[in-house]
């Protein structure tokens, strides 16, 4: 592999790690919810006409979490967080003291 080559690679490798970054903005919960594995699951509950999924973790008033990620969907906008228990997934980002950074 040329130097050339195998420097554009290492660039390129390096960039997708920084991506992969475990750091996140902290956050607190202000209404007590449960965490889900997907987004969609944590929007769709208190639906009236579906059924409610299931729990990986709940989350109390003031729990600290690490937001990862958030998404926008149909209706709803959900954050992917870490708890402190180090469990990863989805509340609704209205759950949290949570604020989008401009930058994302």
């Amino acid at each position: 592999m040329q130097q050339s080559a195998r420097t554009s690679l290492i660039v390129v490798l390096l960039s997708l790690l920084v991506g992969c970054s475990s750091a996140g903005t902290p956050a607190k919960v202000t209404t007590p919810t449960g965490v889900f594995a997907t987004g969609s699951d944590a929007a769709i509950v208190g639906s009236l006409n579906r059924p409610a999924p299931k729990a990986l973790a709940q989350l109390s008033l003031n729990a600290p979490v690490t937001v990862l990620s958030d998404i926008y969907g149909k209706d709803y906008w959900a954050c992917r967080v870490r708890t402190q228990e180090s469990r990863v997934g989805w509340v609704l980002c209205t759950s949290l003291n949570y604020e989008r950074r401009s930058d994302t």
